[in-house]
Order: C-alpha cells, then structure tokens, then sequence
C-alpha cells in the first residue's frame, strides 16, 4: 500500500471507530441523536482537518465509484486531479519542473510544522537545531557522490542541520540527521565494503538473487542510528525516490508488502504524529527538554508523553 495511502486509511479507521462507539452508546440508551456530539468524540482525538485530509488522500489515490469525491464534499473529478499530482511518474530522469517545485514546498511544509511543534514543546531539541546548508555544500555533496540530489533531499538539508541531544535526533526512533560530510564519508565507506563483493556477481557489480548487498551507487544515507554511529539508519534511493533501512550487519531488502516512505510522505507522518500523538505507534515525549519517542525512552522513569 502507498505510504500516502495506508496513512489515510488509518486516520479514517480511528475516526470511524470513536464515531461508531458513539453512535452505539446513542443506541444503547435509546436517546435522541445529537449529531455534534459524535463528531466532538472524534474530533478530541483526530483533528477535522486531519479527517478532510484523509479523505482528500484516498479520493485522490482510489478510483472514483459513483460520485464519491462529490459525495465527501470535494470538488467532481477531485479524484483524477489528485491522482495524476500525486502519482507522476517517478525513475531516474529529472523529473518535471512542477513536480520538483510541489516536491519542495511539501517538504518545506511539513519541516516547518515539525520546527514549530519543537519550539513549542521541547526547547532543547529546537535549540540544537542547526542552520541549513548551503547552495554550494550540496552541491560538493554531489560532486563527491557523482550524480545530482533528489530535489526533496536537497530542499531539506537546505532547511536543517542537527538538532540532535545526547546523540538523539528528533526524527523517528530517535535517528540523527547525518551532517553533509557524514553522508560524504558513510557512502564512500560503505561502496568500498560493496566494491568486494561486486567481483563475485555472476554479472559483475549486478547483485543477483542471494547475492549479498551492502550498499548501491544510488542510495543516498540520510538518517543514522544516532550522533555517535552509522551502526545502522535510513538511506534514500535516488533512482525510486523511496526510503529504507541500512544496517551494517545484514542487508535485508524491501519486500513487495513492505510500505516505504518517500521523505516527503516521511517527514509528513512524523510532523502528524507530533501534532496528533494519538494517531502514532510511538508517542513523542520529554526528557531534560528535548523530544524522545517512546521507543527511545526505555522506560527512564523521568520520560513524559506530550499530547
């Protein structure tokens, strides 16, 4: 299921539920249904705009039935028009100038609201953040690597650097944003480690089925496991314009049911969880001042949730 997808459906299904407990308890008691009255249930734990969203999203990635789009209130033909925005056709080549400006102000959009949500609610993360690189960094990125950086990547490291505590970043699981000359250091390392293995492919430097991956030319490491180490962490494929897990031990690829982010739809789902706890697997929370999920916590003591 596409990432935009599955994160719709999930708001919908929490939605859904809290409106059919209320409507049951109407039943129960037999009482005169006040219609405000199940929508202020969901509305304390999923956001109307939130809602408006997640249909917007499935309106736009699931074909049209009978008037559907018309029906949840958008415009006719919201559908196809949310489909060919969302669905362009994504590979190797430069992709068209309108999509890279959407891909940006997206990105640019969701950073913003997770900056906001940090300098509300945990100081210290937000005052680690650091400034964004500049024009010329990215591009000695580029040249180290040898091809160009997805615009999305490019539109954040343009916004941050940092903000990472105690080696603990304010991404998912606690991961740390790597810094340009990590990325720089961390793929060079990791194409050597590759470099020993290519020779041995049936079809050298073609990684066949059983064959074992490191890394590929085109991943790019964004995310690491923290400040400290590159043990494991999240890397972008360029050609796919898809995220997904590095580890230095065993690489273990995507399977054909296993969803991907792309860093827009990524950075989109942390800034949701941040805003709506209540719709996360793993909660934000405070420790000393600085934002750590849940997962991260292990259980100190001194760990509050927010929201």
């Amino acid at each position: 299921m596409l990432p935009q997808l599955e994160k719709a459906v999930r708001i919908l299904a929490k939605a859904s539920k809290i409106l059919n407990r209320e409507l049951d308890l109407v039943a129960e008691h037999d009482a005169d249904l006040d219609v405000a009255a199940p929508w202020a249930a969901v509305e304390e734990a999923v956001p109307r705009t939130a809602v408006a969203g997640a249909v917007a999203t499935v309106e736009a990635l699931v074909p049209e039935v009978d008037g559907s789009a018309e029906a949840a209130g958008l415009p006719a033909g919201a559908g196809h028009v949310g489909r060919t925005a969302m669905l362009g056709k994504r590979g190797d080549a430069t992709l068209p100038a309108m999509t890279e400006e959407t891909a940006a102000r997206q990105i640019a959009d969701a950073w913003r609201r997770i900056e906001r949500w940090l300098g509300a609610h945990a100081p210290a993360t937000y005052a680690a953040l650091g400034p964004g690189a500049s024009d010329e960094q990215i591009a000695a990125v580029e040249t180290a690597l040898g091809f160009g950086m997805p615009v999305e990547l490019r539109t954040l490291w343009g916004l941050v650097s940092g903000g990472n505590v105690e080696g603990s970043g304010p991404w998912q699981r606690n991961a740390a944003l790597l810094g340009l000359d990590e990325v720089v250091n961390h793929y060079r390392s990791q194409m050597e480690a590759q470099a020993e293995f290519d020779a041995g492919y049936e079809v050298p430097g073609v990684p066949g089925e059983g064959d074992v991956i490191v890394w590929q030319p085109r991943w790019i490491p964004v995310f690491s496991s923290s400040a400290y180490d590159t043990l494991y962490g999240t890397y972008l494929d360029a050609g796919t314009g898809l995220l997904w897990r590095w580890t230095r031990e065993t690489y273990v690829p995507p399977g054909p049911d296993d969803p991907q982010d792309s860093l827009v739809t990524y950075l989109e789902g942390l800034a949701d969880a941040l805003e709506y706890p209540g719709l996360s697997q793993d909660r934000p929370g405070l420790l000393g001042g600085a934002l750590v999920w849940e997962s991260g916590a292990y259980g100190d003591e001194d760990w509050r949730p927010v929201g």
